[in-house]
């Protein structure tokens, strides 16, 4: 259902013994079925509602499958072959390990539409910031050379053992019983991690506003 929307409540099944759980713990849930087709979170959700469980999973392969092509349309140099081959594999072995929690339910004028923020667990990718600053500032001469030695380290980065949260807020409905929530939040989680995996486009930004290599504003800047 999910396949084109391109270690948290760990104990979650035992510490749930009220049908009626939490917006917060109705979204993590849904999370660990999205993400990692958890099924303890699954047969808690359903012990509330078959209408609380998500009935896909987020399918990864085809942001995988196509991110040369989605480097290009970016305007980012693909790296070798190779190096591609080392990202993607880190990709696969990382993204099913990504984590999310959602916390800070506020209502929003009612108690169906709330704002919450989601925090996913995601590897600590800002080391690669100055290789990557490296490749963007850097000659087109060198771009193939830079764009491989930035990909070789993102790649290390993305199978390292750090991890950060990556955070992001969104407006929708509280819970299930209010409305639809499962492909705005399959579209939610998707994004979230998304974006802390891949965060080019916030590390351009950094470089456009005279952030230096190690992310800092430069000199005089």
């Amino acid at each position: 259902m999910y396949r084109s929307l391109f270690p948290v409540l760990l104990h979650a099944s035992t510490v749930v013994a009220d049908p009626a759980v939490s917006p917060e713990v109705e979204y993590t849930l849904q999370a660990r079925v999205l993400l990692q087709d958890d099924n303890d979170a699954r047969a808690t959700l359903l012990a509330v509602s078959q209408d609380a469980v998500p009935e896909g999973t987020l399918d990864w392969d085809d942001v995988i499958d196509d991110l040369p092509a989605w480097l290009t349309r970016e305007g980012i140099q693909p790296p070798s072959r190779a190096v591609m081959q080392e990202v993607s594999e880190a990709l696969r072995i990382r993204l099913p390990r990504v984590t999310c929690t959602a916390r800070d339910v506020v209502p929003l004028g009612s108690p169906e539409i709330a704002q919450y923020t989601l925090a996913c667990m995601v590897p600590d990718v800002e080391p690669a910031f100055a290789a990557y600053h490296a490749m963007r500032s850097g000659d087109d001469a060198d771009r193939h050379a830079l764009s491989d030695a930035f990909f070789a380290t993102f790649a290390a980065r993305l199978r390292g053992d750090t991890a950060v949260a990556h955070l992001s807020t969104a407006v929708g409905w509280s819970s299930f019983r209010h409305g639809d929530v499962h492909a705005a939040r399959a579209e939610h989680l998707y994004r979230t991690v998304l974006f802390g995996l891949l965060p080019f486009a916030e590390w351009d930004r950094r470089i456009a506003s005279g952030a230096g290599r190690d992310g800092h504003e430069g000199p005089g800047e």
